[in-house]
């Protein structure tokens, strides 16, 4: 008997939204909102127990940053800006400035880097995996998405990580 086949715009994969066109942006979306509610506890907790800087840092660092890096190594080749405000939101409220102070100067004060930078980092570290398995299928897929020249392929910001 023969089934046939449904295409979907859109399909979860172990709570990640992949679209047929490629784009992340609905699964960073989805993270940002699951982050906001780990945050929003995370907050409340200080206003009941006093804690050190460093021990809020570590807290979120611990609740809050490896749901919002979930899958990053897929979808961290993108540009999602979005990522990081949460991430200056947090240091500057437990640093206790305004909003408006330097970003720069709060990462630089905590000692810390953007999460948009971390994503780019594991992005690197697991495509970089990936080329130096020329077995794998997925670097055939790579390498046909590679030279397939469309515009916003996937593959060309992989391209553009790993030259630049």
């Amino acid at each position: 008997m023969r089934k046939l086949l449904k295409f979907l715009d859109k399909y979860k994969y172990l709570g990640v939204t992949f679209s047929y066109h490629g784009s992340m942006k609905h699964a960073v979306d989805v993270l940002n909102q699951q982050n906001l509610r780990a945050f929003n506890h995370l907050l409340s907790l200080f206003y009941r127990v006093k804690m050190d800087v460093k021990t809020k840092l570590t807290m979120f660092d611990t609740l809050v940053v490896p749901i919002l890096l979930y899958c990053s190594d897929v979808w961290g080749v993108y540009n999602h800006k979005d990522i990081d405000k949460l991430h200056l939101k947090y240091c500057k409220t437990i640093l206790g400035v305004r909003p408006q102070a330097p970003n720069i100067a709060v990462f630089g004060e905590l000692g810390r880097f953007p999460i948009s930078v971390i994503c780019k980092e594991r992005t690197l570290k697991f495509w970089l995996k990936i080329m130096h398995n020329q077995d794998s299928p997925m670097y055939k897929v790579f390498i046909e998405q590679w030279v397939s020249n469309e515009p916003n392929c996937w593959a060309l910001y992989v391209k553009k990580l790993l030259c630049d």
